[in-house]
């Protein structure tokens, strides 16, 4: 295949490369594999240049270690004067946008600074937030932010979060579709069968993909059927659908909804909405009236707490027992701040609001006396059980120091108690701030897990309300499990009832599974983006990060720290954040408030402990070397022999403590390098960004190899920690080949019984499946949800590809693992021979919707290509501690023969 082929090749196949970067941390347990089989070395850096998602980045600004006293509103008098942490003074009057030339901030901003724009400031309990969203002639880029976090009592900074992203923006910078239209487009394509549940919202933003910034409609569009808060992207310039995100969220996931029903047209559901919204302002005026006259008082009520089985310590009880089996389990508790109005007590009070939004619709329950004894099965004991539970929740959030100008959620929350049109589930919508819980089987707000994993929602929302991308789906779940269970955990037989399961009376009596707060077989992959309620090997994406977080509360108590200890920390380590998160990022930043809130007690360590054992956080205690960016001396963005190459490398302290200043040797056998690489003082997680010369030999041949080796030693605590990192080059590009098959298949519809679908590969006989393997399908079908598929080696190792899920897009468009994520990894195939038969197994799951299987393609790699212009494959990191060698590696996976190196 010449180069005008594979060209050509690839402008037509759909496959991409992974999406994402991966690295991996091979030590020398793992050697003989890597010698075994050099496809295991290479891992995605394509992913930098084509991924449609911004990665997010934490600067850390080495904060210093604050005494738990500052935290009691007590001022640390002992501030070291010689501190090398940046200050701003409290003197000095700097507006936000001037904070953005500082030098310790501007280098993360550089190139930015004119397009960033002061969107909010925040407070913590230690630090001062100020938000700045980028904006492109004054049209804001989706999910792109800049937060700079300093301390409040003597303004140092902490940190720099950004996910800021140079890219070249699209052609149009005009749009051709309206906002009308855009909605029109949106209402259209999503078959909307039932009214609106709020006013429709159409705002202009560029939108990432394909490493390109589109001009796009934002249309926020919430109906009741299909049930969803939808966020709509529409093309500005041609019409066509990019990306679409569902705003509510709930605590097991989004049930299927019937989109076979008569659609309504828009300009009736704006008009029956338009004549709603006048009936409820009416309503509104009257209630502000009746207000004049409300006091809050307080009222009592018979609830749970946290659960009966919890309470009575027995699994006998199910949804079904009698009512009398339940008496011991009802406690009398105050209701603090009702409103009481014309002898009327309400629950309405200055954290919840009970209210009526959703279907079913029923009016909140009122009483003459100011008391709520009702009993489970009657709809004033669900108000209760939601009034009780989120006060009480707000006011113990308050109790950590999160009041005032700290606060969290702090004011009314609505919350519908006889909501989600009754069904098995429970959400809460930022758009709205509002919780619903539904009734099915056992009644959602029975539970107090239920009600606190939802209001956990709200604080995540609240203390970030850019919470979405990158693994936020699977760790806002894993947060409201885990806060729920703080909760339950404090009470009597809390500890000793089923502690590590949530939703201990919701997921009774086989309503459904819940989830578990001890999944400690669960193991992170940075490969992978977590997603809420994803089915991982053995567990849910949302149990990864509740455990450890569940399991270091259990741990610290133990060791006679508090719930409220831990609990502080959790909340606090979430201000100061944005879009894009991970796992890694966000337990960096668990790890490291612990550290300042406690600095002399035991809880970052266990945080960290907690995190190494899921493999969130790395146990390789030492450097991490992550490759940034690269440039070449011919200045045509390609490495060719004979170029002197500029590589941007980033040197990570992965240690608690931190490491000296030091310099490293630097040493190749091929390649010509600079001798040392100077290494400043480091704090912990925190990094630093330098350059490496390199020259690359005119003798280096296509596929030839070549390391560059780091070499150097630290002392820690009087122990040696020798340094040996060691940079593998590759000379070349993939070559590739692909095998298709176009099939029209018709999949049976509503079958529990898999179609097995083959296709033969007769590739090179020393052909394995390696990092480059990827699998495209074409599907057609109108609620790709109910779609279940594997795919199976001629050695017959299995891989599942898609489980069946809530998912109400059309179509099924693209690449395992480019452009989906697959629920196994594909890891198991490597190594394995590409010749013979592999299968394709499919089944639609539910009934109604139906598809087409127009076509699949599978893609591997047999060796290398260099023409007149090659591509470094270089790699991106490398650790080491323990005196023990590590090797790390990142490559080009997938690339669609691209030769354009890292921008510089």
């Amino acid at each position: 295949m010449n180069k005008t082929q594979r060209d050509n090749f690839f402008e037509t196949i759909v496959f991409k490369n992974a999406n994402r970067k991966i690295n991996f941390l091979l030590t020398q347990r793992l050697l003989p594999a890597l010698l075994l089989s050099c496809a295991l070395l290479f891992i995605s850096l394509f992913s930098l240049l084509f991924s449609s998602e911004v990665k997010a980045e934490i600067h850390w600004l080495q904060p210093p270690v604050v005494k738990s006293s500052a935290l009691n509103n007590q001022q640390d008098k002992n501030k070291s004067k010689e501190s090398a942490y940046k200050k701003l003074s409290a003197k000095e009057q700097i507006s936000p946008k001037q904070l953005l030339t500082r030098p310790e901030i501007a280098q993360y901003a550089q190139g930015f600074i004119d397009q960033l724009f002061w969107a909010k400031s925040q407070q913590s309990l230690q630090d001062q937030h100020i938000l700045f969203q980028r904006k492109i002639n004054g049209v804001p880029v989706f999910g792109q932010q800049l937060t700079i976090s300093y301390q409040k009592d003597n303004q140092q900074l902490v940190k720099v979060f950004e996910n800021l992203q140079n890219q070249p923006e699209d052609n149009s910078i005009v749009a051709k579709i309206t906002a009308e239209q855009a909605l029109q487009l949106a209402w259209q394509r999503r078959k909307v069968t039932g009214d609106l549940y709020g006013k429709p919202q159409q705002t202009l933003v560029w939108l990432s993909r394909a490493k390109k910034l589109k001009l796009a409609w934002l249309v926020q569009l919430d109906v009741y059927q299909p049930f969803g808060h939808w966020s709509w992207f529409i093309d500005a310039n041609n019409g066509q659908t990019l990306k679409v995100m569902r705003r509510e969220i709930s605590h097991i996931g989004l049930a299927k909804s019937d989109r076979n029903k008569p659609q309504v047209s828009l300009s009736n559901a704006l008009e029956k909405f338009s004549k709603k919204q006048k009936i409820e302002q009416v309503k509104h005026s009257q209630n502000v009236a009746l207000s004049v006259d409300q006091v809050q008082v307080a009222g009592s009520a018979q609830v749970f707490d946290p659960d009966p089985r919890t309470t009575l310590n027995s699994n006998a009880l199910t949804d079904t027992s009698s009512a009398g089996a339940f008496t011991g389990a009802y406690q009398n508790v105050s209701l603090p701040d009702v409103s009481y109005s014309g002898s009327v007590y309400h629950l309405s009070g200055p954290w919840v609001n009970v209210t009526d939004f959703d279907p079913p619709h029923t009016t909140p329950t009122t009483s003459n006396s100011g008391s709520w004894n009702f009993q489970r099965g009657q709809l004033g004991f669900n108000d209760a059980m939601t009034y009780f539970h989120l006060d009480k929740n707000q006011r113990y959030i308050q109790s950590l120091g999160f009041s005032g100008s700290n606060g969290i959620q702090q004011g009314a929350i609505a919350a519908d108690s006889n909501g989600a049109d009754g069904a098995d589930n429970s959400y809460f919508s930022g758009s709205y701030n509002r919780l619903s819980f539904g009734h099915g089987c056992v009644d959602d707000n029975e539970d107090a897990d239920v009600i606190l994993h939802e209001y956990g929602h709200a604080i995540n929302h609240n203390i970030n309300s850019q919470w979405q991308g990158g693994d936020t789906g699977a760790m806002g779940e894993g947060f409201g499990d885990y806060w729920a269970a703080s909760y339950s955990y404090s009470t009597p037989n809390g500890a000793s009832y089923q502690p590590f399961k949530v939703f201990t009376w919701d997921a009774a009596d086989g309503c459904w599974a819940g989830r578990r707060l001890d999944k400690t077989s669960a193991r992170y992959n940075p490969a992978v983006s977590y997603t809420a309620h994803s089915r991982q090997n053995g567990f849910v994406s949302d149990e990864l990060w509740s455990t450890p977080l569940f399991q270091a509360l259990v741990e610290l108590i133990d060791q006679g720290q508090t719930r409220q200890e831990v609990d502080k920390i959790i909340l606090e380590a979430q201000f100061g954040l944005g879009a894009n998160l991970t796992m890694r990022q966000m337990a960096e930043s668990i790890v490291l408030t612990a550290r300042r809130l406690y600095p002399a007690g035991p809880h970052a360590a266990v945080f960290q402990q907690q995190f190494i054992h899921h493999e969130i956080l790395s146990d390789e205690q030492g450097l991490a070397l992550e490759l940034l960016a690269t440039r070449d001396s011919g200045n045509d963005g390609y490495a060719d022999p004979g170029d002197l190459l500029t590589m941007t490398v980033r040197l990570r302290n992965q240690y608690l403590d931190s490491l000296p200043a030091s310099s490293l040797a630097v040493s190749a056998s091929v390649l010509q390098v600079q001798n040392q690489l100077q290494i400043p003082e480091l704090a912990s997680y925190t990094s630093a960004d330098m350059e490496l010369q390199v020259q690359v030999s005119e003798t280096m041949a296509c596929g030839m190899q070549d390391q560059i080796r780091l070499q150097g030693n630290y002392q820690i605590g009087g122990e040696n920690l020798p340094v040996d990192l060691i940079i593998p080059i590759l000379l070349g590009e993939p070559a590739y080949e692909t095998t298709s098959r176009s099939l029209n298949f018709t999949i049976p519809d509503n079958r529990s019984q898999v179609e097995a679908l083959t296709i033969n590969i007769a590739a090179d006989a020393a052909s394995v499946v390696d990092e480059y393997f990827q699998l495209a399908v074409n599907i057609r079908h109108s609620y790709i949800g109910d779609i279940q598929m594997e795919l199976v080696s001629p050695a017959g190792t299995r891989v599942r590809l898609k489980n069946r899920s809530a998912d109400n897009q059309d179509d099924l468009r693209g690449s395992y693992p480019a452009d989906f994520t697959p629920v196994d990894s594909f890891s198991a195939f490597y190594g394995e021979p590409m010749n013979g038969t592999w299968t394709l197994e499919i089944a639609d799951r539910a009934a109604a919707d139906k598809g087409v299987l127009e076509n699949f393609s599978l893609r591997w790699s047999e060796g290398y290509i260099c023409g007149e212009h090659t591509p470094l494959v270089v790699p991106g990191k490398v650790t080491t501690g323990g005196g023990s060698l590590h090797w790390g590696w990142l490559a080009l996976l997938g690339a669609v023969f691209i030769r354009r190196l890292l921008p510089a």
